[in-house]
C-alpha cells in the first residue's frame, strides 16, 4: 500500500451531454482520454491526480471521424494513429507528417488529437499547421456551443472559457500542391529552443498563385507574416536571389516587429526554412 496516495473517483459518461453535465457540477475534475500528455508532465513515479476524473473514451461521438464534401471532421478523442489511417492522400503531406512527428507509434496508439491541441505544447505541434488550414474547433459546455478558428484557441481571451470542452474539429480540404512541415530541435529536452515550421504553396505552371507559412515558437504562440505572403503570391517562378528581392524585406521586418517573442536565433531559423522551401519550388520546375 502506498501512503498518502488517494485513488480518485472516475466517472464514465457515455454521451457528450452527460459529460458536460458532470463537468459543470465538478469544474475541477480532470478530463482524461489518452492521458499521454498528462502523465508525461508529472515527474513523479506516482503522479498526483485530482479527486475526480471524467473518462472520455466511452463517448463514441468524441472519437468519430467523418468526411464531407468540403472538410474532414474529427472528434477530439480520435487517436492519432487512427487519423493517420485515413491516408496521406486525404490528410495531405503536411498534416500527415505533422501527426507522424508526434511521439512514437505506441504513443500515437493512445494519444488523441484533442489532447495534443489542448496540451501546453500546442503551439509547437499541430496548431501552427492547423491555423494555415483554417481549421475550426467546436467548444461546448452545458447549454451552449461555439465554433472558433484554431488560431484564436491559443488566446487566453478567446480560447477555452470556463466549463468548455473541445469536442471536434473541422479541417477544410485544400489544393496546396507543395507542402512542408518541419520540427527543429527536441520538444522534450529543449522545448523553448525547438521550432515548428509549416509552409503551403499552390503552384500553377510557373506561377506561385498562393503561399503561406506559420511557425510555432515556445510559449509565444504562432508567427505569421501575411503581408509578405500576399506580396509573394502571384509571382513568377523560379525566384532566384530572393534575399535580394525587396519583397523579402517584409519578412525581415515582420520578424523584427516581433523581436520580443521571436529571438534572433529563431528569426534566422525561420528565414532559413522559408528559403529552403522556396529553393525546393525552384528545383521542381
Amino acid at each position: 500500500m502506498i501512503k498518502n496516495i488517494r485513488s480518485p473517483l472516475v466517472y464514465y459518461p457515455k454521451t457528450v451531454n452527460e459529460m458536460l453535465s458532470l463537468y459543470k457540477s465538478m469544474p475541477d475534475s480532470l478530463l482524461y482520454a489518452g492521458g499521454t500528455g498528462i502523465l508525461a508532465s508529472k515527474n513523479t513515479k506516482y503522479p498526483e491526480l485530482p479527486g475526480n476524473i471524467i473518462y472520455l473514451r466511452r463517448i463514441e461521438e468524441l472519437s468519430a471521424i467523418r468526411r464531407s464534401e468540403g472538410y474532414l471532421e474529427i472528434g477530439a478523442c480520435a487517436k492519432l494513429n487512427r487519423i493517420l489511417g485515413i491516408g496521406e492522400h486525404v490528410l495531405k503531406p503536411a498534416l500527415y507528417a505533422a501527426i507522424r512527428n508526434i511521439g512514437t507509434k505506441e504513443v500515437r496508439n493512445i494519444a488523441t488529437i484533442g489532447g495534443n491541441i489542448c496540451s501546453p505544447y500546442r503551439t509547437k505541434t499541430l496548431i501552427p499547421l492547423l491555423s494555415l488550414l483554417e481549421t475550426r474547433l467546436e467548444l461546448r459546455k452545458q447549454g451552449s456551443s461555439r465554433w472558433i478558428n484554431v488560431r484564436k484557441f491559443v488566446s487566453p481571451e478567446e480560447g477555452l472559457h470556463e466549463g468548455e470542452v473541445l469536442t471536434r474539429l473541422r479541417i477544410p480540404f485544400n489544393n496546396f500542391n507543395h507542402q512542408s512541415y518541419i520540427i527543429t530541435g527536441d520538444l522534450k529536452s529543449d522545448y523553448r529552443g525547438a521550432l515548428t515550421f509549416a509552409c503551403l504553396a499552390s503552384v500553377q505552371k510557373e506561377n506561385l498563385s498562393a503561399i503561406k507559412f506559420a511557425a510555432g515558437i515556445g510559449d509565444n504562440g504562432i508567427f505569421r507574416a501575411r503581408e509578405f505572403e500576399e506580396a509573394l503570391s502571384g509571382r513568377k517562378l523560379p525566384l532566384y536571389a530572393i534575399t535580394e528581392d525587396p519583397v523579402f524585406a517584409r519578412l525581415t521586418s515582420a520578424l523584427k516587429n516581433q523581436s520580443d517573442e521571436v529571438s534572433s536565433f529563431h528569426s534566422r531559423q525561420i528565414e532559413g526554412l522559408f528559403l529552403t522551401f522556396m529553393h525546393s519550388l525552384n528545383d521542381m520546375l
